[in-house]
């Protein structure tokens, strides 16, 4: 809404109205509520109230004869300098409206990038936790390859010792074999002497 006119007055803020008239904002404020005259929020984010001003209102102050005894008259410097103020009001309240806006526009983004932050932080952690299950994994691997080794080198260890007992066995059947063949030579010796000797006897 900027400032339209309808049929008996004029939609105004308070601001406005102040201007026009000469007059601070607070009297201003005064004014619409002693003369009742119809308020609107407006839709911008500031919800802005506008004053329906009857035509009758829209002129200085001091230019309306019938506000003689109802509002004190006002020099052209103060109304200037009230206007003055005003406009530098107004001047500082956009400025702050600005800086407002920009500040929500650099939440808004720094809210975005802290969501995309976030976002890398849950992924990376999910990865992170796929690798700990992955070396979890192949520790639990590498703890069974060690006792198969372990076990391995524990068979390996009894066919050895097994292997000693069957070379001290087969040097002792070795011995005792050869014990046998020098008895059982030794054995025929004696016939062959003992058949000899009966020969020579005559026997």
């Amino acid at each position: 809404m900027d400032n339209p006119e309808t049929e008996g007055g004029r939609w105004l803020t308070y601001a406005e109205l102040a201007t026009i008239r000469g007059i601070g904002r607070a009297s201003a404020v005064k004014l619409v509520q002693r003369e009742r005259w119809q308020r609107s929020s407006g839709n911008d984010r500031a919800r802005t109230v506008r004053v329906l001003v009857p035509d009758d209102w829209l002129q200085p102050a001091r230019e309306r004869p019938e506000a003689s005894g109802k509002f004190p008259a006002t020099s052209t410097e103060y109304g200037g300098m009230l206007a003055a103020i005003e406009a530098a009001h107004m001047r500082e309240t956009e400025a702050l409206i600005d800086q407002v806006d920009a500040v929500r526009t650099l939440a808004d983004q720094a809210m975005s990038q802290l969501a995309d932050a976030n976002a890398r932080g849950d992924a990376l952690h999910d990865r992170l936790s796929a690798a700990e299950a992955a070396v979890a994994d192949e520790q639990q691997r590498t703890i069974a390859l060690r006792a198969a080794i372990d076990e391995l080198k524990a068979e390996a260890q009894q066919a050895r010792e097994a292997a000693d007992v069957a070379k001290a066995d087969a040097k002792e059947a070795h011995a005792t074999a050869a014990d046998l063949r020098q008895a059982d030579a030794e054995r025929r010796a004696r016939g062959r002497l003992a058949r000899a000797w009966r020969a020579w006897r005559g026997e």
